[in-house]
């Protein structure tokens, strides 16, 4: 796998996917299946997030009609799913559908070899909130021929979701050079936090099938560089003194809950206080479940000011991460609490202040112009439904 990371590696790849999306073009004498839709959530690795969100709301919601598809990496793992068609990520069949899908969902973007037929509707609903971190192609080395080649992808994408102004004017129109329209909706997945049942019942599942008690903390760092699936890392988090200082500050049962990336994998040892849930399938279950969330750079921050609770952000290497990745604008403006070393960290802990934890978060969600009203599925799956309807009508 080396070889397509070098130059003429690249250069065949390009070649590759040429031939292949000529060759798929033979293909088009296919009729679109009108009431098909296909999903695809962090590139074949989940049955997750927004694409997950407006496929269950689409299924109750008289979609009884519709046929369901989605792309896996391990369609095994997902057969018993109830309503859906479970086919293996870039396999013939799952091309056959990407091919007569009337709609096409996912939410990290159309690889370049995925086909575009006149008539198919492409909706993007990307997997995070907020602008932090800089995403476009050129963060990660990319040459000038392969910025060009994805951002011209990016136009491809009928409707993308956004949740803020910023998103849309950082992420959107700056990173990704995409200038097709946008639905102010915020994301699907957040729809949850807008109704207290469904956090009360969120939270209840996850502490009841995890024993938890008392004080529950989320660590949940982002990934670091370009890297493959499977990256160990090790963030050097300070579970001991964390510990310590949480049990000090609240003064009962205290737990960390520890969830990796799903492109990494976490080696940081810790004791047995710390639980990891990075095979919890839903995240925002889990930050239901949460008393106080601590990240680094991650767009989870951006869920979790929702819900106004306490978040810290750890961010040992934040100088290193700025060189590497980029942000947007000063962590201070962030919607967390930035602590730079382990005794900022520790220090914040025992100082926290939950009532301006709120206003800060609300205070974030205002100057960024928050679109999250806990009606973006409703708002995305009445679009997809419009572009469905339409065809109906003329067939």
């Amino acid at each position: 796998m080396r070889f397509f990371g070098t130059r003429v590696g690249r250069a065949a790849k390009r070649m590759i996917i040429v031939c292949v999306q000529c060759c798929l073009k033979l293909f088009y004498f296919l009729p679109i299946n009108d009431r098909r839709i296909l999903f695809c959530s962090f590139g074949g690795d989940q049955y997750s997030d927004n694409p997950r969100r407006m496929n269950e709301y689409l299924a109750a919601h008289g979609g009884q009609a519709l046929e369901f598809v989605w792309g896996f990496k391990d369609p095994k793992k997902y057969r018993d799913v109830p309503g859906i068609k479970a086919v293996r990520y870039y396999s013939p069949r799952w091309f056959y559908h990407a091919l007569t899908a009337a709609v096409v969902i996912t939410n990290i973007g159309f690889t370049r070899i995925t086909p575009k037929r006149r008539g198919q509707f492409f909706l993007n609903t990307w997997h995070g909130g907020g602008a932090y971190k800089r995403i476009g192609p050129e963060i990660f080395e990319r040459s000038e021929a392969e910025c060009r080649s994805q951002h011209k992808n990016e136009q491809k994408t009928d409707l993308y979701l956004t949740s803020s102004e910023y998103f849309t004017h950082f992420a959107l129109r700056q990173d990704m050079g995409y200038r097709g329209e946008v639905l102010n909706s915020g994301m699907p997945r957040n729809d949850i936090f807008f109704s207290a049942e469904q956090i009360t019942r969120a939270s209840q599942k996850v502490r009841q099938a995890l024993g938890l008690k008392g004080y529950v903390v989320l660590y949940a760092p982002t990934f670091r560089g370009a890297t493959d699936r499977g990256y160990k890392i090790d963030y050097r988090f300070p579970y001991g003194q964390a510990l310590d200082g949480l049990r000090e500050r609240f003064g009962e049962t205290v737990t960390i809950l520890k969830r990796a990336h799903h492109r990494c994998v976490m080696i940081d040892s810790s004791p047995e206080e710390v639980m990891d849930v990075s095979d919890w399938p839903d995240m925002q279950e889990l930050l239901c479940a949460a008393d106080m969330l601590i990240t680094d750079y991650s767009s989870s921050m951006w869920d979790f000011a929702l819900l106004g609770r306490p978040c810290l952000l750890y961010q040992n290497d934040l100088e290193a991460y700025e060189r590497e990745r980029g942000i947007c604008i000063s962590v201070e403006q962030w919607p967390g609490i930035s602590c730079r070393s382990d005794s900022e960290l520790l220090d914040a802990i025992r100082t926290l202040d939950e009532r301006a934890c709120a206003e800060r978060a609300r205070e974030h969600l205002r100057t960024y112009g928050s679109y999250e009203t806990g009606t973006a599925t409703e708002q995305a799956c009445q679009r997809v439904m419009a572009h469905i309807e339409g065809r109906l009508a003329k067939s």
